[in-house]
């Protein structure tokens, strides 16, 4: 291999392997016209294989320039029982199993090669398809590969190519180190290369800007030829627009083998309607006959739409009456000039079916319009080509030039290759964007949070999943939220009950569980009054007793007169209890004080470990003397206890001094901010659980499971 050609073939490697692995990728960015081009390949192959009425058996295809798949998934899966792939990237054929999906097993074979090196298996292939990929073959390679391909072919087999060609002899693209040849170019390599054109015909639908585009159907042994739609010098020798219907050939008219049966006037169910026609029969309707029915023509249209030739037709297809006469239909505005038994050309087979009128071959009709563009708009508000095509579909001239575009408000949606809804055809036609399908095209959403508000109160994650609901725009961002009164209470993971769903929602707390939130109190003191005139520990207690707040601190204390007297340190005798504490004396002892002892200030200090007066009043408690004086006081050495009251002590000193319990060492826990342990416990906080030896397993409280 030379140099210049080494360059030739490793650049267009370089370039491919440049490219992501998509359909957008593949397409050049023009993923868009995928189902067009699908679409058209499906109808131009389907008259030679076996389902369609051809030659050609549907064991095994080779897709030549695979890429991820594309061909192979939409057009060849569905048809051969077999598919195997040829493409230059491994990075290509690495990503097919995922694009193509559940079909894969269906392909056998992925061959990394360049077309210059591969070489089919003899006899293998029914079919073998060449896609936007020649152009990456210089002239003689691309003989060789066709001559190597006619090999590959089994008993009836045909290799189709699908290219841009361009009205240059050539073009050279350095970007991709390819080239776009002129039609009389290929068409020159395809007769160097020993092999027949059956038929040639140019893709529709395809946006002005890129290249015209070109199917071919290739054999060595070619059966008649068909010729090209786009050659109109001898009408004699060419195939009707049509492939599925008749065409004439050495001056006699000829019908496919395809089976989509007709019923005629006389009672006979005719292969297709093309036998029919020939027949020169008039049609009754389509399907196989039912029964016997007279042979006046009373047209009647269907509920489906469809004209048949009396009622009694009707009637044996079991269609509902619409009204008396011929169906009055919308045909489409697109130009596919047919011909019909009349003599007539009409703008597209609709307007034919519309006037009952039989399809003919190009030959029979008496005048034909060129296909020049010089746009006139008719009185049915359609813009036509040109005048003859006009006077061909049988409608009043209007004005010259095309038609105004007016579209009503009717919602009857459409779907653009754009990804667009259209409300009707009409708005899609004005926008100059090709039919994808029917109704609404699909919306497939992001999960990006970028949160809009509806009409109808509810926030949607984006734009895209409020237009998908159908529901317009109130504002952007959340909606706000406005919440009942409606006591029906959850409990947030916070460890808070709120009154309701909303509320929770509104708060942006997780849900824990219906109903109230379990409370849990500690015994940390921090007094607070409630409205029943009782003192409760801290505010957790008295939200747990359900009673409101009277006032932070303890309640203040109001004696009864009751009268169960009790002797304070400073001698005096109180009514009771109650009025001992609200003057602030400790309690020397239970009943009246007795008068023996004088209130002289001699302390001492008692084995209770309480001061005394002196040791009249010692003696009066039935307490023995430890020494003179007052009690000593306890040390200041920080050694921090926890009592069962809920207080820290600064050591067990002052715990025993004050009268309470044990409860553990160090400090007591305070707070109430519930963690859930690993055995799905909740605690008041952190330090209750880590004093159990419990490991967290999040904040908040437990879960119900």
């Amino acid at each position: 291999m030379d140099q210049g050609t080494e360059k030739f073939y490793g650049d267009a490697k370089k370039h491919w392997e440049s490219i992501p692995p998509t359909v957008d990728g593949m397409l050049g960015g023009f993923a868009k016209i995928s189902p067009t081009d699908i679409n058209g390949s499906r109808e131009f192959i389907r008259p030679f294989i076996t389902m369609g009425g051809g030659e050609t058996e549907t064991t095994r295809a080779l897709d030549c320039g695979a890429g991820i798949g594309r061909i192979t998934k939409r057009l060849l899966l569905p048809i051969f029982k077999e598919v195997d792939m040829v493409e230059l990237s491994q990075n290509f054929l690495d990503q097919a199993p995922a694009f193509i999906g559940e079909e894969f097993s269906k392909v056998k074979n992925r061959f990394c090669s360049g077309l210059q090196d591969f070489c089919p298996a003899e006899g293998h292939y029914n079919v073998i398809w060449c896609q936007w990929v020649l152009g990456h073959l210089k002239d003689d390679d691309l003989i060789k590969f066709f001559q190597r391909c006619q090999k590959g072919l089994s008993e009836n087999g045909l290799i189709f190519v699908k290219e841009n060609v361009t009205t240059d002899e050539r073009e050279f693209d350095s970007e991709d180190s390819s080239y776009t040849r002129s039609l009389d170019n290929l068409r020159s390599l395809i007769e160097k290369a020993g092999l027949k054109i059956i038929l040639d015909r140019k893709q529709k639908g395809f946006p002005k800007a890129l290249y015209n585009v070109y199917m071919f159907a290739l054999r060595q042994n070619g059966f008649r030829y068909i010729g090209t739609s786009d050659d109109n010098n001898d009408i004699n020798s060419i195939v009707n627009v049509n492939p599925y219907v008749s065409y004439v050939h050495r001056g006699k008219c000829r019908c496919t083998h395809l089976y989509q049966p007709v019923c005629g006037v006389n009672g006979i169910t005719y292969r297709n309607d093309c036998v029919r026609d020939l027949n020169g029969v008039n049609i009754a309707y389509v399907g196989t006959c039912i029964t016997s029915c007279p042979t006046e023509y009373v047209p009647v249209c269907g509920v489906d739409g469809q004209t048949y030739y009396n009622k009694c037709y009707l009637k044996a297809v079991g269609v509902a009456c619409a009204y008396d006469g011929k169906c009055v239909q919308q045909c489409p505005s697109e130009y596919d000039i047919v011909c019909g038994t009349d003599g007539l050309l009409y703008v597209n087979d609709c307007h034919r079916k519309m006037n009952g009128v039989g399809l003919a071959d190009m030959s029979l009709c008496k005048e034909k319009c060129s296909l020049e563009l010089v746009p006139v708009c008719g009185v049915d508000g359609r813009t036509y080509d040109n005048d003859c095509i006009r006077q061909a579909a049988g409608v009043q001239l209007a004005s010259t030039g095309k038609c105004p575009v007016i579209c009503t408000e009717e919602y009857k949606p459409v779907c653009g290759v754009d990804g667009i809804t259209y409300g009707n055809e009409c708005k899609r036609q004005k926008a100059g964007v090709q039919l994808a399908s029917t109704g609404e095209c699909s919306v497939v959403c992001t999960e990006d949070y970028n949160p809009v508000c509806g009409v109808d109160g509810i926030t949607y994650g984006n734009e895209c999943k409020r237009q998908k609901a159908g529901v317009q725009l109130a504002s952007g961002g959340r909606c706000p939220v406005i919440c009942t009164e409606e006591y029906n209470p959850v409990c947030g993971v916070d460890g808070i009950t709120y009154g309701n769903e909303c509320k929770r929602q509104k708060a942006g707390v997780q849900l824990a569980s219906t109903g109230e939130c379990p409370v849990i109190c500690t015994e940390e003191y921090n007094p607070v009054c409630g409205v029943d005139g009782v003192t409760y520990g801290n505010e957790c207690k008295r939200q747990k007793a359900g009673v409101q707040l009277a006032l932070s601190g303890e309640c203040p204390v109001i004696c009864t007169e009751e009268y169960n007297p009790v002797c304070g340190v400073d001698g005096l005798t109180y009514g009771n209890d109650c009025k001992r504490q609200e003057a602030g004396v400790e309690l020397a002892s239970p009943g009246e004080c007795k008068k023996s002892c004088t209130n002289d200030y001699n302390p001492v200090c008692g084995s209770d470990g309480l001061t005394y007066m002196n040791q009249c009043w010692l003696i009066e408690g039935g307490v023995d003397v430890i020494s003179q004086g007052e009690c000593p006081k306890c040390p200041s050495t920080m050694n921090p206890v926890c009592g069962a009251d809920g207080k820290t002590y600064d050591n067990d000193c002052w715990l025993k001094e004050a009268g309470i319990s044990f409860h553990h060492q160090g400090e007591c826990c305070k707070g109430y901010k519930p963690v859930c342990g690993v055995n799905n416990r909740t605690f008041n906080n952190e330090c209750e659980l880590n004093l159990q030896g419990i490991a967290k397993q999040y904040d908040g409280v437990c879960l119900a499971k």
